[in-house]
Formats: structure tokens, sequence, C-alpha cells
């Protein structure tokens, strides 16, 4: 039996999926080809600060978004944040050559630890500034193979909905 697929979408995944004219297709799909998709609270937390104001089409942004995340991620796979993810973040900050402050990266490089430890194959990310350039995917690379972690496979939206 082949392993399904573990995927993490990434916080602006789930903004440029409810923009779409069916983000319903869109869970559909992924549902359909069976792929295991994880989250973090980290991913939820952020989502939560989508203004209660902010609409498209006439509806709520916030509350499509969130219902995507809660369609697609269950329970289970909301992973939270533990010491042991916040040391690996750390380590690819200390290691990340890239001129974003930890600020500004801390979140990528805890969703990214998170992936890392949780074994999931795929991060979808259209983030290229942060999350998925090049300094900080080498950072990743470099701890990760330190800690004898596997690094997920970084691809944008596009890509995944091409291939799946």
């Amino acid at each position: 039996m082949e392993a399904k697929l573990r995927v993490l979408f990434d916080t602006n995944v789930y903004g440029l999926v409810a923009k779409t004219a069916t983000p319903h297709q869109f869970v559909s799909l992924v549902e359909s080809k069976g792929a295991i998709v994880c989250g973090s609270t980290i991913i939820r937390s952020e989502i939560r600060k989508i203004s209660k104001d902010a609409s498209i089409g006439g509806l709520k942004l916030r509350k499509i978004v969130l219902g995507i995340y809660d369609a697609l991620v269950d329970d289970k796979r909301n992973y939270s944040i533990s010491g042991l993810i916040e040391s690996i973040a750390t380590e690819y900050y200390k290691n990340y050559s890239g001129n974003h402050s930890w600020k500004e990266m801390e979140n990528d490089f805890l969703i990214v630890a998170t992936a890392s430890l949780h074994q999931i194959d795929v991060v979808i990310s259209n983030d290229e500034k942060t999350m998925i350039s090049k300094n900080a995917v080498s950072a990743y690379r470099t701890i990760n193979q330190k800690f004898e972690l596997d690094t997920p496979k970084f691809i944008k939206l596009e890509e995944f909905e091409r291939t799946i």
C-alpha cells in the first residue's frame, strides 16, 4: 500500500484558496486525492488575526479561511509548538544568512520545524521572501541534517494543484 502524502499549507495558501471562486472545490480535490493535511497552531492563530471586517465577494474572509483550514486539518494533526520545535526554529535562525529579523522569521521557522519534526512530506507556500527563500531553505537543510530530520519539499500552490 502506498503511503499517503502528508502536506502542510502555509498561512498564505489558505488566503489564496479563499480568494478563488471555488474554495470548496479545492477542499474536495485535496480530500479526493487522499493527501493528509497537517496544520499548526501557529497557522491557525495567524488566520485568526485576519480582520473581522475583511470580506471577499460579500463574505467574511476570516470565516472562509478558517472554514477551509478546519475542513482540511483534523484536530489530531493541528500540531502545537513544543520546546523541541522552538529549539529547532532557533537553530534555523542561527544558521540563517538572510536579512530578515527573528520577529519576521519566527513563525515560518516554527512552522517548518513542526513540519520537519512531524515528518511532513511537503510544505506548500508562496512566501518566496521568507519561508521558501534560498537562505531559509539552506538553514532548514543544515539544521535538519544535524538533528537527523528529513527536510520537507517546498512547492508553491500552483505546482501542488498541477501535481495532485
